[in-house]
């Protein structure tokens, strides 16, 4: 029993060790973006249970791969896009420009919140990511022809300034909404990792 223990923690410990290798030598595209109702003991508090992911109704939870970033293996990353509201699970900028205008009253998504038992996800946002607008691919910015991030953010993060998208740095969640709707390939408004959410 003691020698199976052993060659288990020696098999893992060489897996830690090699994805570490690896993550140093090959870039990441992209680093991990953390949920944006994160708390800020997120890193302490996190057992990388899982429920979060499955409870998310955009699928826009997974694990954050050893390769990505071996010391938040395992924890969730927003791989996708966080809805905010139940009213945008699915994306439509119509929906969320009634939001804004008090039409609609919207449903606040608490569902990760709800699934995690130990109060890693919260109420209070972490802000684990910041939209950022790359202005040379953004067609606003090159044609004034878009505008739909500014339409879809329902915390109205992005605001035009002369018919050209503006990021409120102070305002944005990270959900990737703006990310997730724009039409440009690449992505010419990404969410990047905030500084704060480094280990």
């Amino acid at each position: 029993m003691k020698n199976l223990k052993r060659r288990e923690f020696i098999k893992y410990g060489l897996i830690f060790t090699i994805g570490i290798g690896i993550s140093a030598i090959i870039p990441n595209e992209k680093e991990a973006i953390l949920p944006p109702k994160a708390s800020q003991r997120f890193l302490e508090l996190c057992t990388s249970c899982g429920r979060c992911i499955d409870s998310c109704p955009t699928h826009g939870l997974s694990p954050i791969s050893i390769f990505k970033n071996p010391y938040l293996a395992g924890k969730p990353e927003l791989s996708g896009y966080c809805c905010i509201y139940l009213e945008l699970v699915e994306p439509i900028p119509e929906v969320s420009e009634r939001i804004k205008r008090g039409e609609i009253k919207p449903t606040p998504c608490t569902l990760c919140i709800d699934a995690c038992p130990t109060g890693a996800l919260t109420g209070e946002a972490f802000r684990a990511g910041i939209a950022k607008i790359d202005k040379s691919l953004c067609l606003g910015w090159t044609k004034q022809t878009c505008n739909r991030c500014e339409r879809i953010c329902p915390v109205e993060a992005v605001v035009l300034i002369e018919n050209k998208p503006h990021v409120v740095s102070e305002r944005c969640l990270g959900c990737r909404l703006c990310e997730k709707i724009c039409p440009t390939k690449p992505k010419a408004i990404k969410v990047v990792r905030n500084e704060i959410a480094e280990p």
